[in-house]
């Protein structure tokens, strides 16, 4: 990826990612961390729209993770939605999120390596976001990931650049949202094989954008770049990032029209018991 690549491929990608923000102010351990703000966790995620409703994707076992969390005790408060990532972000202000009251999907299966998550947007945070530059990833994101690509690429937050501020009382999360060329393989020489879905190796020591670990990056969109009909540049959102392997850099993705086809489906019957007036 040469250093122009990169940079135009933040620029149009970025705008598609919103990453969701909680802090663990467990009392005694987290909670006076970063002066009070308690310690970040942020969840990579992106928007794709379904049926024309926005939704904000990202994996499974991030949210099985936190549920996991709080039920042993720990103190999640203060979730936030953070569309600022983009060089040209208009507004840099984290969005307030009710979490225990957005429409939520999840399918997460250990054995066949399903690992998807999908919050609802309602029109309120779609406006938000959208009022900041935020677009779904767009047609045809349903691309098979078996398709002709010259590059692939994985961005997401990798949780060894997250830390938090408080400026006047209102609490920012920061971190670097990275982008990783890969290189597509057919199997994984370790134990990441869970069926048909996308895997490829991470840049080794002293590659060109290596990083030690994707740990946070769960969540984070693959896309794939290629031409399209006419010879231009085009990319697809193909996978999600799910799973890695330390010692092989080795990942494991899941399709994403897989997750489409549910969220399409699964998504009616959470949405059918919203209340209209709060769906306008």
């Amino acid at each position: 990826m040469s250093d122009e690549f990169k940079t135009n491929f933040l620029n149009l990608v970025l705008r598609h990612c919103v990453n969701v923000t909680v802090f663990d102010r467990t009392e005694g351990t987290t909670a006076s961390e970063n002066n009070g703000a308690g310690r970040p966790l942020v969840i990579s995620g992106f928007v794709i729209s379904v049926d024309d409703r926005w939704f904000l994707i990202t994996a499974g076992h991030c949210l099985r993770d936190i549920e996991t969390s709080r039920d042993a005790g720990r103190r999640c408060q203060d979730w936030q939605l953070d569309d600022s990532t983009r060089p040209n972000a208009q507004n840099s202000l984290p969005i307030p999120f009710d979490y225990e009251g957005t429409p939520k999907l999840v399918i997460l299966n250990e054995e066949t390596g399903i690992d998807y998550a999908a919050f609802y947007l309602r029109p309120y945070y779609r406006n938000l976001l959208a009022s900041n530059g935020i677009r779904p990833f767009p047609d045809p994101w349903r691309k098979d990931i078996k398709g002709d690509f010259t590059a692939y690429v994985l961005l997401g937050v990798p949780y060894e650049t997250v830390d938090a501020r408080v400026v006047e009382g209102i609490i920012y999360q920061k971190y670097q949202p990275t982008a990783i060329g890969l290189t597509r393989i057919d199997q994984p020489t370790g134990s990441l094989t869970r069926g048909d879905w996308f895997y490829a190796k991470l840049p080794d020591a002293g590659g060109e954008y290596y990083v030690d670990s994707i740990v946070g990056m769960s969540g984070g969109p693959i896309t794939g770049f290629g031409k399209d009909e006419d010879n231009h540049l085009c990319y697809w959102l193909l996978a999600l990032q799910s799973g890695w392997s330390p010692s092989e850099r080795e990942i494991r993705a899941c399709p994403i029209a897989i997750f489409a086809r549910a969220i399409s489906e699964g998504m009616q019957k959470v949405l059918s018991s919203e209340k209209q007036p709060r769906d306008e």
